[in-house]
């Protein structure tokens, strides 16, 4: 009796660092998923970071946002 008391003891003493160490692994898995999440946000930003410095495409970002030259005249076409 006292040899199964002894081994319901030590298994005890392995509850904690068992459940400590899957939570680190699901915490790590979870990290590791938004880890790849914002490497791949990240080249598409590069990417279109890499667009915007070509003249071009900055002005046809700029005149989407509605944006207009100094030298223009902007108007507006309101639908009745």
């Amino acid at each position: 009796m006292a040899l199964l008391a002894l081994l319901g003891g030590i298994l005890l003493m392995y509850v904690s660092p068992a459940k400590h160490w899957w939570e680190s692994s699901r915490t790590a898995s979870a990290t590791s998923e938004e880890l790849r999440t914002l490497e791949a946000e990240n080249a598409e930003l590069r990417e279109r970071a890499q667009r915007l410095a070509d003249p071009d495409t900055l002005e046809l970002e700029a005149r989407r946002l509605g944006m207009t030259r100094s030298d223009e005249r902007a108007f507006s076409i309101v639908e009745p």
